[in-house]
């Protein structure tokens, strides 16, 4: 169900697919996501870019590597509210 929705608000499959990884395997790094998903890792950033861009992930240190976290699904009609007054 929750890929129906993100598709519906514009993500693409591999946005959605990277979201749903990282959702489901807690916060991940680039190259862990590249592994799994079968991405170039240099792919792989260009759509956590776009999910951060969006407000979808965020992103800490861990142990000197930066690590991507999703935000929780419940935020996403809040994230959509804010994508509106944006464009107000």
């Amino acid at each position: 169900m929750i890929r129906e929705t993100l598709k519906k608000i514009g993500l693409t499959d591999e946005e959605i697919d990277i979201y749903t990884t990282i959702l489901r395997n807690g916060s991940s790094k680039a190259t862990l996501l590249s592994k799994e998903l079968g991405i170039a890792r240099t792919t792989v950033y260009r759509f956590l870019a776009s999910l951060y861009e969006k407000g979808l992930v965020g992103e800490n240190i861990q142990n000197n590597v930066k690590c991507f976290y999703a935000v929780k699904p419940e935020r996403i009609p809040e994230i959509i509210e804010e994508w509106v007054e944006e464009l107000r």
